[in-house]
């Protein structure tokens, strides 16, 4: 386990590509803390990582809430962040052009 004793901050822990950091780093020996825009996934991830026996705590607000859930605040050791930019008008993924 590499990643034994070290806690990891998880943003967008809720996607594809967060939630499989997190249990990536979990399955490490990682304590993942997750936070996304939307608690029902990122819920979903920390208790699939819990039942797994991973150590993971969801929450859809700042760091500094640690301890909102009752846990010691913790030196995190790494952060990942998983942010998607927003689309542009007028097509799926294309991005504006910048005036000439």
């Amino acid at each position: 386990m590499i990643l034994k004793n070290k806690v990891a901050v998880i943003y967008g822990a809720g996607g594809a590509i967060g939630s499989a950091v997190a249990r990536s780093f979990a399955s490490e020996g990682a304590k993942v803390f997750l936070t996304g825009r939307v608690h029902t996934p990122v819920e979903a991830v920390a208790k699939e990582i819990v039942s797994a026996g991973g150590s993971a705590i969801a929450h859809t607000d700042r760091p500094h809430a640690y301890a909102a859930e009752g846990k010691k605040p913790a030196r995190f050791t790494m952060v990942v962040a998983e942010w998607h930019a927003p689309r542009a008008p007028g097509g799926a993924g294309r991005r504006p052009r910048a005036p000439a």
